[in-house]
């Protein structure tokens, strides 16, 4: 009796892995209805009811195994994922706990409280949770893959919708980030999961902590705010003004000073997506804002983002008034350049 209640068992989830479910369904029936005091069979009809469709039917089949064996771990568990699927989290964790409980050295049961807090609580708490669960478990693969998605996903919360275009808002939209803060935490959430992601059902986390990482490059490559035309001739207004006020160190000061207006017109694009995300106009009003940490702010702001944003100079004024207003913007631009190429270059020798 006991060999023929093992090959059932096993048929039933046979079945089911080859997705013959109404086969597997009518043999777990069978097993039930043979063997109604044991948990084991219920746990197959349950099984069984959970492949085919019929939630229901399926959290009393788990219920009933438990009932039975109130030390049935796996039973516990199962019910667990049942209320995790229908999005029930305050059951599904307090299953998760109880499997712990009996047995607290279990790795499936741990991934299911880690999930459960993560809808419970968010996802600082399912890290902090699956990191001192990582120290406890004596196979750590899997709750290390699941920290790994759990750092992936943490990126992702940094992400801001931005156009490709942004003179054209309406077209087509690119991830992106809003400052070099949180393109330095995004870039050590991603490098951590690398680390961590070795199991194959978790590449598509893999490819999106790789994915993240490109924009992160993206973001910190630099663009022109203005023409190039328009940027040159601004230089050369700079080049003769500082020929013509000093004589002797006029042309050498010209020349860095037109060198550096170039550059200084140059800003990450991370910069220009933090501009169109707040309905700026300028890049020089650029904030140290991360996305992250300000979420609520820099969301609302972005959905009702101004169409498009006009650069610096862009105005009614008359010609006269305009240059000047110009040439003034391009002198602020070069302070900042000054003071990011020295902190650069302070940061590089401490470095080194």
């Amino acid at each position: 009796m006991e060999k023929q209640f093992e090959e059932m068992y096993d048929q039933v989830f046979d079945l089911i892995g080859k997705g013959r479910t109404a086969e597997a369904m009518d043999i777990a029936q069978k097993l039930v209805d043979a063997n109604m005091s044991n948990e084991a069979a219920w746990f197959a009809y349950a099984h069984a009811k959970k492949e085919w469709g019929d939630s229901a039917l399926a959290v009393k089949g788990f219920e009933q195994a438990i009932a039975i064996n109130p030390e049935f771990v796996q039973g516990y568990i199962e019910l667990a994922w049942c209320y995790g699927e229908n999005e029930q989290s305050d059951v599904w964790i307090k299953y998760a706990q109880k499997a712990l409980e009996i047995s607290p050295t279990n790795v499936e049961a741990m991934d299911c409280v880690v999930r459960s807090l993560y809808d419970l609580e968010g996802i600082e708490s399912a890290i902090a949770k699956c990191t001192e669960y990582i120290d406890m478990a004596d196979e750590k693969i899997e709750l290390q893959n699941l920290l790994g998605k759990l750092y992936v996903d943490k990126a992702r919360l940094y992400v801001v919708d931005v156009p490709d275009d942004f003179q054209d808002p309406g077209c087509e939209t690119t991830p992106g980030f809003v400052s070099l803060e949180d393109i330095n935490d995004v870039r050590n959430y991603c490098n951590k999961a690398k680390s961590l992601l070795t199991l194959d059902r978790y590449k598509d986390d893999l490819e999106m902590a790789d994915i993240l990482l490109g924009v992160c490059d993206e973001d910190c490559e630099l663009e022109a705010c203005h023409k190039k035309g328009y940027t040159v001739f601004h230089s050369i207004i700079v080049f003769i003004f500082y020929t013509l006020i000093t004589l002797i160190w006029g042309a050498p000061l010209g020349i860095a000073a037109a060198i550096f207006t170039v550059k200084a017109d140059k800003f990450p694009r991370y910069v220009y997506n933090y501009v169109w995300c707040t309905g700026s106009d300028d890049p020089l009003k650029y904030s140290r804002d991360s996305f992250y940490s300000n979420h609520d702010t820099l969301k609302a702001m972005a959905d009702g983002a101004k169409e498009g944003w006009d650069s610096a100079g862009g105005s009614s004024d008359s010609i006269w008034s305009g240059l000047l207003k110009d040439q003034f913007w391009f002198l602020k631009a070069r302070i900042q350049f000054y003071k990011r190429s020295i902190k650069e270059k302070k940061e590089q020798k401490k470095n080194a």
